[in-house]
């Protein structure tokens, strides 16, 4: 569907809402027919709000977070849903021996359609017939290059698979490592720099996943 018929579809289907809400409001109104002044107006107020929506939806992200803030909008960090799993020994298990699942072990629900993972490793001690772990719905990523600076302010890199969720009470959490070596620069050097929360070192939009260096 062109960006043409959309526009005509969304405004087609105001003045529809708008007739649907005269009708109820004022009942008295029998003449719905496009010569009708009243419809008339409905369709012109259709056109006004169907090149605001266009308008609003050409904002770019960062002019949106802007608007937001304007208005007093906190936003907050993604966050991730989370559930308490139960995990119980095997009939005829040796109930002497401790058992672990090990960290980052997924399970998922019977249809496929949701998939947890154990941040931390879950142990049911021995003696012990069952023990409790919370899992989160989220990927687990151990490491990813984001990119190579040219050292230029204000260069941003986004991760792969955003988003970005707020730390855990697990303390799961985004971790930065920049690498250089003795002269301040290069791939073979160590990591001189560990970030653990870069968002009041630099700007992470965590939606998005993207972290940008200052300009200046």
């Amino acid at each position: 569907m062109s960006e043409e018929t959309m526009e005509r579809v969304v405004q087609q289907a105001l003045v529809r809402d708008g007739i649907a809400h005269a009708k109820e409001a004022c009942p008295g109104w029998s003449d719905y027919t496009a010569g009708d002044p009243g419809v008339t107006l409905i369709e012109v107020f259709a056109f006004i709000t169907d090149a605001l929506l266009y308008r609003l939806n050409r904002v770019p992200p960062k002019l949106q977070l802007a608007l937001l803030n304007l208005v007093g909008v906190d936003l907050q960090p993604p966050s991730a849903a989370s559930v308490d799993l139960v995990f119980r020994r095997a009939d005829g298990g040796d109930p002497k021996q401790a058992l672990t699942v090990a960290a980052g072990s997924t399970v998922a629900t019977s249809d496929g359609s949701a998939e947890f993972v154990l941040p931390v490793a879950v142990t049911v001690a021995a003696d012990a017939t069952q023990t409790t772990g919370r899992a989160l719905h989220c990927q687990v990523v151990e490491g990813e290059k984001l990119g190579e600076s040219t050292g230029i302010p204000g260069q941003s890199f986004v991760v792969q698979r955003p988003p970005v969720i707020a730390p855990s009470k697990d303390g799961l959490d985004f971790m930065l490592g920049v690498q250089a070596d003795e002269q301040g620069g290069g791939r073979d050097g160590s990591f001189a720099d560990f970030i653990r929360n870069p968002d009041d070192t630099i700007r992470f939009l965590r939606f998005g996943g993207r972290l940008a260096y200052p300009i200046g």
